[in-house]
């Protein structure tokens, strides 16, 4: 579901019940599944996944082959790209970068 200002567009997926809101946005091939939310000024893009109940939020990026999923928190000016996966029971934060 998207809601507010968020975008999402090109080829990107928002399925089950996943959330999008705020001003938020996800683009390119990126994919949002299960009951994830990307909310704030967050953006995931490229062919980034996000799953399970992870959150993305604040400034934070996820972009590039990226994954995450499980009970993962992305938020602040974190950024997790290239090839990175987070799982588990993580929180990334600030200025954090997962390169």
């Amino acid at each position: 579901m998207v809601y507010g200002n968020a975008t999402v567009r090109d080829n990107a997926v928002v399925c089950e019940e996943a959330i999008v809101r705020g001003n938020a946005m996800v683009y390119g091939s990126s994919e949002v599944h299960d009951t994830a939310e990307i909310y704030g000024n967050a953006q995931v893009y490229d062919e980034a996944s996000i799953e399970g109940t992870a959150k993305v939020y604040d400034n934070a990026q996820v972009y590039g082959d990226a994954m995450v999923y499980d009970k993962v928190i992305i938020r602040g000016n974190a950024i997790v790209t290239n090839n990175a996966v987070v799982s588990g029971k993580v929180e990334i934060f600030d200025d954090c970068r997962s390169i």
